[in-house]
């Protein structure tokens, strides 16, 4: 979304305070979007936001075991750039708890068209971190316990 088409879905309204001056207040007058079922918006909301904790965990956790697969670039580089997707996740479960219906234009956006690019790009990043760890076994470079073996002997 443009700042234009942001632009017009504000209005500023100016008014007078107590002491006399002149003051801006900005009003949203966009559109709102509603869920047309509350109660099976309510679940989608906790399993979403249960799925974030399992993807940070899921993202995090390889990070803080040191094995082989870390080293090579090509495994490591999408590996990271995941958390890209996962800034989306955490921006779209902060809505959901913070934000009621009904939505404002960018509490959608952050919903439904980041939330779908994300787990797109999220998507690319798996496969091709996949492909590095099937690389990485093929050539014999990949021991799961080496790294946290050396750290505790």
């Amino acid at each position: 979304m443009n700042k234009k088409q942001i632009r017009r879905d504000y209005e500023n309204i100016d008014y007078i305070d107590e002491k006399g001056k002149v003051r801006t207040k900005v009003v949203y007058k966009g559109a709102y979007y509603a869920p047309e079922d509350v109660g099976k918006f309510k679940k989608t909301s906790v399993i979403f936001v249960f799925i974030t904790a399992l993807f940070l965990v899921g993202l995090l956790v390889p990070l803080i075991i040191v094995n082989s697969a870390v080293k090579a670039l090509y495994f490591s580089l999408p590996f990271i750039l995941q958390g890209v997707s996962a800034v989306f996740y955490l921006i779209a479960s902060l809505d959901i708890l913070t934000e009621r219906p009904p939505f404002n234009e960018t509490t959608k956006k952050s919903l439904s068209e980041h939330v779908k690019g994300a787990t797109i790009f999220g998507i690319i990043c798996s496969c091709v971190y996949a492909v590095g760890y099937v690389i990485l076994a093929a050539k014999g470079e990949l021991s799961l316990l080496q790294g946290c073996a050396r750290h505790y002997v």
